[in-house]
């Protein structure tokens, strides 16, 4: 079973606020740092359950990749152990006020699509593949990935806020299907 998992990000929010965000580069650590008295400790394995609990994951593989979208939106790409940063992203849409669509896979197992604002995650789809050939998500709003993208054209309206804010600039294209 593969260990990687594969995020792509999408950052909506006021042009000073991506431009610190770009240029720390999503940085984890400069974001929500990990407490020093726990940084401090020669058994890390209290820092990697904090981080756990604080960004979803207990390390990263890559530096992030960021690419500046327009004035206020921006892209990045990271891979993570075993699953998406989720809980990093939750804390990032509260503490700076922007708004995240997260695209994640972990090829052999599982791939998803996270819209989050305001700390909450708004819609979640996720879809099992690999060992587990089931689709299912945690609200019971969507069956399938072709269920959220009817959705989306019938007027899901935060998904159609985000199309209409990135469209004049270019479509963005995710492994597991086009949602803007």
């Amino acid at each position: 079973m593969s260990n990687r998992c594969y995020n792509k990000i999408i950052v909506i929010g006021d042009e000073y606020v991506l431009d610190y965000l770009e240029n720390i580069r999503l940085d984890f650590e400069t974001i929500r740092p990990v407490p020093k008295e726990l940084k401090s400790l020669k058994n890390n394995e209290k820092a990697c359950d904090w981080m756990r609990a604080n960004w979803g994951v207990y390390r990263w593989l890559d530096e992030m990749e960021t690419e500046r979208v327009s004035d206020t939106v921006l892209f990045a790409e990271i891979n993570t152990a075993w699953r998406p940063p989720l809980e990093l992203l939750e804390y990032t849409t509260s503490k700076f006020n922007v708004d995240v669509i997260l695209d994640f896979e972990d090829p052999m197992v599982f791939a998803g699509i996270v819209s989050i604002r305001d700390g909450e995650i708004e819609e979640y789809r996720k879809e099992v593949t690999g060992y587990h050939q089931s689709v299912g998500d945690l609200n019971g709003r969507y069956e399938t990935v072709e269920d959220l993208e009817k959705a989306v054209k019938e007027g899901n309206q935060r998904l159609k806020d985000i199309k209409d804010k990135t469209k004049p600039v270019k479509e963005i294209s995710f492994p597991s299907g086009n949602i803007i």
